[in-house]
């Protein structure tokens, strides 16, 4: 089956991290009292500028992705304001893939 959108194929954002003896994603899985389920993978991929920075997912669906901006934490703070802030995205984080699911289960 094919989407489109005014015209424009919709695709599907692949998690395909590079994994081995030397570089592997970062996980984390928590579980919260109030019913919501967080994962996150963090890693490298492909060299490729558009498909880089976070995708976020709520109950199986994308609601955001690829976002390089100051939502996901690109707030390009960096060494100006004493190195507590994050870098802003540029070419050097093209490798870069965060996936956030979130699964709010409702009894």
């Amino acid at each position: 089956m094919t989407i489109s959108i005014n015209g424009n194929k919709l695709k599907s954002p692949q998690i395909n991290l590079i994994y081995d003896e030397d570089f592997r994603p970062c996980y984390w899985k928590f579980e919260f009292k109030n019913g919501l389920k967080a994962e996150i993978i963090a890693g490298a991929s492909e060299d490729i500028g558009e498909d880089g920075g976070w995708y976020i997912f709520c109950n199986d669906r994308m609601i955001l992705g690829p976002d390089t901006t100051e939502v996901t934490g690109w707030t390009g703070g960096g060494r100006g304001k004493g190195g507590k802030e994050l870098p802003k995205y540029h070419d050097q984080f093209f490798r870069f893939r965060g996936y956030v699911f979130l699964m709010l289960m409702i009894p």
